[in-house]
Formats: C-alpha cells, sequence, structure tokens
C-alpha cells in the first residue's frame, strides 16, 4: 500500500482506516506531531485527563479539542506515568468532500488506537 503524503488539507473524508500498518502510521503521526510541536496535551485541571489540541496527522487542520482519560496502574510503587489508550477521530470544522452529513473532520482513524504516556509529575 503507497500512503499519501501527509497533512493533507484537501483530504477526503475516509472513515475506511483499520489495517496494522495504518493503525502504525496514526501512531508515528502523534509522535512525529508531539515531538515537532503540532500537537499537545495541556493540562485541564483534573488529575489523568489532558485535552489533545492541535492538528490532525491527516488533514492538517486544527482539532476541536479532545479529551484524553488516563487510566493509571496502582501498585506498591508510586504511580510514574498516566497513560491512555484511546481512539482518537479527527474532529476538525472543516469541509471534507464526500463527510456524510452530522460527521466532522476528515474521517480517519474510527478504528484505529493512539497510545498516550505523560509523566504523573505534570499532572496539574
Amino acid at each position: 500500500m503507497v500512503l499519501p503524503q501527509w497533512p493533507m488539507p484537501r483530504a477526503k473524508y475516509d472513515d475506511s482506516a483499520s489495517d496494522e500498518e495504518e493503525q502504525r502510521r496514526w501512531q508515528r503521526s502523534f509522535e512525529d506531531g508531539f515531538q515537532t510541536g503540532t500537537l499537545q496535551l495541556e493540562p485541564t485541571g483534573t488529575p489523568h485527563v489532558k485535552t489533545l489540541r492541535g492538528e490532525c496527522p491527516r488533514c492538517g487542520h486544527e482539532l476541536e479539542g479532545i479529551d484524553i482519560y488516563g487510566s493509571v496502574i496502582m501498585g506498591a510503587t508510586a504511580v510514574k506515568n498516566g497513560v491512555a489508550i484511546t481512539n482518537v477521530t479527527c474532529n476538525c470544522n472543516k469541509a471534507h468532500s464526500g463527510r456524510p452529513p452530522g460527521k466532522t473532520g476528515c474521517g480517519w482513524a474510527p478504528n484505529l488506537n493512539v497510545t498516550f504516556i505523560w509523566p504523573a509529575s505534570a499532572e496539574v
């Protein structure tokens, strides 16, 4: 499969992403976005909850703020990281051809999860 260059502001609506290659690409695109600063996890004031803001890795449009809920594994030692494994689907408010009524974003990744990790010390 030849993958198109991202971001693609004129991306057609597509909600079919579901294979392993697309899963790896979606995860990498978030990791790259955090590294380059096009994506950020912002504190919400609630422990283990962050708001994802920035540009959709696929279409490049601004995401409408997506709350990410981290699960914490408690044990005999102190919590070291917040971890969330969740689906993140583009929810930009820009037009994308082929988008069904009532939907938002470019539609990408309805069946793909992203793993987010943040230090527990940054929970405030």
